[in-house]
């Protein structure tokens, strides 16, 4: 009848009022806190992927956003998954260097490009052209780099892709069928 957190190591157990200050509610239940933990709600926590260097494709009404490293094999699937569903969605695609030196060069390139340039930069992450960019000058593209690294951090990110459907629903990985899950179907 109560909703009891106990800590990871069993030494502490928490009782009373609990509430997931991320979706402003109280937890009623473990079924609601499974739940809201496997959703995370965007425009409520006002992170706007636009100022973590999102780039987008696709003219949809509806947003999804995916956390990509450019040089992840999975995250290249991925991306090759999303043009055909570009009518129905915009994916705000949000470069994240997960794979160590390589990725922080390609994403600052890809960064520092899409400041002058979105479409270009996104064309070439599309095309896996990333790394044969320019090498950027001074802070360019440091700034959209730095607040993916910080937002990804917040929000628990740990693996690319990693996706966040229009309904705050999160996938790590690539779905088995893509367009199933984006529409919530099992």
């Amino acid at each position: 009848d109560r909703l009891l957190f106990v800590a990871d190591n069993g030494r502490y157990v928490f009782a009373g009022p609990a509430f997931d200050l991320w979706h402003g509610a109280r937890l009623e239940s473990f079924d609601q806190a499974v739940n809201l933990a496997q959703r995370i709600d965007l425009a409520r926590l006002k992170l706007d992927p636009a100022a973590l260097g999102a780039l987008d494709l696709g003219t949809g009404p509806r947003d999804v956003v995916a956390f990509v490293d450019p040089l992840c094999p999975h995250c290249r699937s991925l991306l090759a998954a999303l043009p055909p569903l570009a009518d129905r969605y915009r994916f705000r695609l949000v470069p994240l260097p997960v794979l160590g030196k390589g990725s922080q060069d390609v994403v600052l390139r890809l960064d520092c490009l899409a400041e002058r340039d979105p479409a270009a930069a996104r064309q070439a992450l599309l095309e896996h052209r990333a790394d044969e960019l320019p090498k950027p000058e001074g802070a360019c593209g440091q700034a959209a780099a730095q607040r993916a690294l910080v937002a990804a951090q917040l929000l628990g990110v740990t693996a690319v892709p990693l996706l966040i459907a229009p309904d705050g629903r999160v996938a790590p990985g690539v779905p088995k069928d893509l367009a199933r899950w984006l529409e919530g179907t099992p």
